[in-house]
């Protein structure tokens, strides 16, 4: 009975060791499972702020292309109204040139102090 004994309390004995190595295994496990969570927590995050800042990148980019078609409208309007107005002063120089030679009455007439009439 000696032996049945020995060997009784032999397996009680491994049975409590591995007992403590499941143990161990399972707080690693639970350990391991949380940081897992908190990792995919985390890329989730991440992944939503990507797609907030992709969101954020496609509407700046489209508003830029708004922008610099403004930019290119304005530069044309600009380039009309300088040709116009280069075309009303020449046209006011051709006047004043047309003035001078007709009776000189531009000349005679255009100061304050001489009298026309």
């Amino acid at each position: 009975m000696s032996e049945k004994q020995q060997f009784l309390e032999s397996e009680q004995e491994n049975n409590h060791e591995k007992e403590k190595v499941v143990d161990i295994a399972e707080r690693q496990v639970a350990k391991i499972r949380i940081e897992y969570q908190d990792a995919e927590t985390a890329r989730i995050q991440f992944r939503d702020e990507l797609e907030t800042l992709k969101y954020c990148t496609e509407r700046t980019n489209s508003d830029l292309e708004v922008r610099r078609g403004e930019v290119n409208q304005l530069k044309k309007d600009i380039k009309t109204k300088e040709e116009k107005l280069a075309s009303v002063k020449r046209n006011v120089e051709e006047a004043k040139g047309s003035f001078r030679e007709s009776d000189g009455w531009y000349t005679d007439c255009g100061t304050a102090s001489n009298s026309c009439r």
